[in-house]
């Protein structure tokens, strides 16, 4: 690559200390460290979490209705009467 013959130009070394003065040191900023709760709310902006989460709660919906739908044909669940053979065959004090 063949450099420009045009001279190089900048500003004055008084106007480097005059914007020196003013702006201060032309530095980048140091990242600042992620608290838990910035790292927590950051991962709201993906898309992909509410999926999850709206295919969650439709599981815990049909985890729910299907419980009430065994309790309310088998009332005796509510008693724990069901779990009593189980409960005698692994309990020596339960025995009969």
């Amino acid at each position: 690559m063949k450099h420009s013959a045009l001279p190089v130009r900048g500003i004055s070394a008084a106007e480097a200390a005059r914007r020196l003065v003013l702006y201060g040191p032309n530095r980048m900023l140091e990242p600042g460290k992620a608290g838990l709760l910035q790292i927590l709310l950051g991962q709201l902006r993906s898309p992909f979490i509410y999926v999850l989460l709206a295919a969650a709660l439709v599981s815990f919906g049909l985890n729910v209705v299907d419980e009430l739908r065994k309790l309310w044909h088998n009332p005796a669940r509510v008693a724990g009467r069901e779990f009593e053979p189980l409960m005698s065959r692994h309990h020596p004090s339960r025995s009969p």
